[in-house]
């Protein structure tokens, strides 16, 4: 990128932020799909489960539900790391022509904001974290509906908060997917 003068800078610019801008957006989009998707199944799960000693016939659909659940958790969790890694092409980006127009200072906006995330403690503050934590969270909670649906551990609640421990660490886990 060396030797770029004021047009092809403003160029790179533009192409950077514009890069950066819409895989943000477009993250955000996915992950609110993803709620009301969610949202969707989880009435269609209450709605379609009874207890087992009732009826079995209405839990074969809570089971189907349970499983899209499952699946469609799987599919945003692996979209939204995809969105990550193309979010962070646009920031590395604009990291490097922000060294490059600013070579003889220590200017740099992401600086901070990096040095917030690498802290111990503070993935909790960060947007991303939260994220993980609802995606992760789901896929354990869809794989609880299809067991529950099942009649397997019927009188086991406790297993969900177990679920919800083990979603909750594995989400705010450092260095997710890197």
């Amino acid at each position: 990128m060396c030797n770029l003068n004021d047009r092809e800078k403003e160029l790179a610019y533009k192409y950077a932020w514009n890069w950066f801008s819409y895989h943000a957006k477009q993250r955000y989009t996915a992950f609110y799909y993803f709620l009301l998707t969610i949202g969707a199944l989880s009435w269609a799960y209450s709605q379609s489960y009874k207890p087992i000693n009732q009826t079995n016939a209405t839990n074969i659909i809570a089971v189907a539900i349970g499983i899209i659940g499952l699946i469609l958790s799987f599919s945003f969790l692996f979209i939204e790391r995809r969105g990550v890694e193309l979010v962070d092409d646009g920031r590395d980006l604009l990291d490097q022509l922000e060294r490059e127009t600013f070579p003889f200072t220590n200017f740099s906006i992401r600086k901070t904001d990096i040095e917030r995330k690498t802290r111990c403690c503070n993935c909790l503050l960060i947007h991303e974290c939260w994220i993980r934590i609802v995606l992760v969270s789901s896929v354990f909670f869809s794989t609880m509906a299809i067991v529950y649906a099942l009649g397997i551990f019927k009188d086991y609640w406790w297993i969900s908060i177990i679920a919800l421990i083990a979603a909750f660490i594995s989400a705010i886990w450092p260095k997710w997917g890197k």
